[in-house]
């Protein structure tokens, strides 16, 4: 009796503790997303942006539709990520339940896992879009509250009210401003790696009690074993999943570290090749300006090459993210888990070197445009029009052609032969360490 009494003790200190974890995890993940429903409040609050919405076919008419956002696209992007985040933050309340009913089966834990970081980072996805829209609509709010008299776009009476109305709201600092395109995708990525490296943490504790005695009895038996320099060895060499996950991450940060940087320049709001795409892809619809049509060629690339990148970089950071939580947090995995992460990570990669080199090979495509065509000569009579515009910056005036902002011709291309054949050659070799890590039968792997 006393023996039953003392294992009923046991089994609710540990649904206490699993549903106090969860309410911390909650309160954590609810932390992450303040940014995100400050966003809502945002919008809703703006004036200018209820103007917008009310007049929304009088913008369409008059601006080119590429700088003109969807309101309804905005309106449900924000509730369906608030939607999916409290649908995650339900699911983990009852982690407790649902522990329960699936028991010890890794693979419906995984299925949980899985579950609930696809929701929050599927909700972060969404504020970024209508983040992202809503900079688009910000963009046109600045030029139109500090457009020129003559100016084209006033030729529309409508506009002209519109225009006269937003100058002052803009003078009364009423314009509700709440990122640049790029550090919404930044706030993205941030958000992404909170969920996976904090929900990776609050899921292996929830297994890792019942273990920590035989680990710890395990440990010091393998220190007493061991001489330093045998540990040292021990752990460089690929002999289980913890250092596969290392070298993983150190081989993978070789060939990513380059690509981060070309990242960080491009999102840098005042460096030059920001300012290139910004005259490339905002200013010639904004000016509405007829001989400057010739831009429409790259009109489609707007999305692509100046935000692509820093998604790809983001999904490959979170990936990374999983392998360090395996070596430093020893999270437990099971064989299919670990490998089809490997594979992921691989495809990753091989992603953001593929976009990046297409995104490089499109700048240089744009600086080619702009030397070939004079647009240098043609637009800097244009400069003063963007003169109290932050997020169209004029530095490519400075000189009388266009630079290449990062590397041309042969120089990209062997970056990316190199690079290719550096992950194919050592994800190769991992591989084959990891095929005979796993030739025996299916494991958790700790």
């Amino acid at each position: 009796m006393k023996l039953k009494n003392s294992s009923f003790k046991a089994i609710k200190s540990i649904r206490v503790s699993i549903l106090s974890k969860s309410i911390k995890a909650c309160l954590i993940f609810a932390f992450i997303f303040i940014p995100s429903i400050a966003f809502i409040g945002i919008v809703y609050a703006n004036p200018n942006f209820k103007l917008y919405v009310n007049n929304f076919s009088t913008f369409r008419e008059v601006f080119d539709k590429s700088i003109v956002p969807s309101k309804n696209l905005i309106f449900t992007l924000i509730w369906v990520g608030l939607g999916l985040v409290l649908l995650a933050l339900i699911i983990i309340i009852f982690t407790k339940q649902l522990l329960v009913l699936i028991d010890k089966s890794i693979f419906w834990k995984n299925v949980h896992f899985v579950l609930i970081v696809t929701l929050l980072v599927c909700a972060s996805i969404c504020f970024a879009f209508a983040a992202y829209s809503y900079s688009l609509f910000y963009d046109l709010y600045v030029y139109l509250a500090n457009v020129s008299q003559g100016d084209h776009v006033l030729d529309n009476e409508k506009m002209a009210q519109i225009a006269q109305k937003f100058s002052v709201n803009f003078a009364k600092t009423k314009n509700f401003k709440w990122s640049d395109e790029n550090l919404t995708w930044w706030v993205c990525l941030f958000q992404i790696l909170m969920v996976i490296i904090y929900f990776s943490a609050f899921y292996s504790n929830l297994d890792r009690k019942q273990d920590d005695e035989i680990e710890s009895l395990a440990s010091v038996k393998k220190n007493l074993d061991q001489s330093k320099v045998a540990k040292l060895i021990g752990r460089l060499s690929i002999n289980n999943n913890k250092n596969v996950s290392i070298w993983l991450i150190i081989s993978t940060m070789i060939v990513f570290i380059p690509q981060f940087i070309f990242v960080i320049k491009l999102s840098m709001q005042n460096s030059y090749i920001h300012s290139l795409l910004d005259w490339t892809f905002k200013a010639p619809y904004l000016l509405q300006v007829e001989d400057l049509n010739e831009f429409d060629r790259f009109k489609s690339l707007r999305f692509t090459v100046s935000h692509l990148p820093i998604i790809a970089t983001g999904f490959l950071l979170a990936t990374m993210c999983i392998f360090g939580l395996v070596y430093f947090k020893g999270i437990k995995a099971t064989k299919g888990f670990f490998i089809t992460q490997f594979v992921i990570l691989f495809i990753e990669l091989i992603c953001v070197i593929s976009v990046n080199t297409y995104v490089m090979y499109e700048i240089n495509s744009i600086v080619k445009f702009w030397n070939d065509n004079g647009l240098i000569e043609k637009l800097s009579k244009y400069q003063d029009n963007f003169a109290n515009i932050e997020d169209v910056r004029n530095n490519i005036f400075e000189q009388e052609v266009v630079k290449y902002p990062w590397l041309r011709g042969q120089q990209y291309v062997s970056q990316v032969l190199i690079s290719v054949t550096f992950v194919i050659v050592t994800y190769t070799i991992l591989g084959s360490k990891m095929k005979k890590l796993y030739k025996f039968p299916l494991n958790p792997i700790k």
